[in-house]
């Protein structure tokens, strides 16, 4: 699992293992002009779920696979389907990249 993020011109790509609080912290950062609004926006919401304790201990990755494996009501995927995200799988040597849907 990958514990950091990196920038493209059309958006970011955060590893699985990176903090919610890290996240977090890193979509405030960014300086797209075009995309500066929609970041802040899915970081505010991020904030609100649930404590600092949990955002500070809990990763992305792992919020997502509890959502799709047991039905873990996640705010934080609904975020990433409602911007149009995709996920990329590695298995092996080859990497899938599929959608939020």
């Amino acid at each position: 699992m990958r514990n950091t993020y990196c920038m493209y011109d059309l958006g970011i790509e955060f590893g699985a293992a990176l903090s919610i609080s890290k996240v977090i912290f890193n979509l405030n950062e960014v300086n797209f002009s075009e995309g500066k609004l929609i970041f802040t926006k899915i970081a505010d919401h991020m904030e609100k779920i649930a404590s600092g304790f949990i955002r500070n201990s809990a990763s992305l990755g792992g919020n997502l696979v509890m959502s799709q494996r047991k039905n873990f009501p996640s705010d934080i995927s609904t975020l990433l389907l409602a911007v149009d995200s995709s996920v990329s799988i590695l298995t092996g040597p080859s990497c899938e990249k599929i959608t939020m849907e």
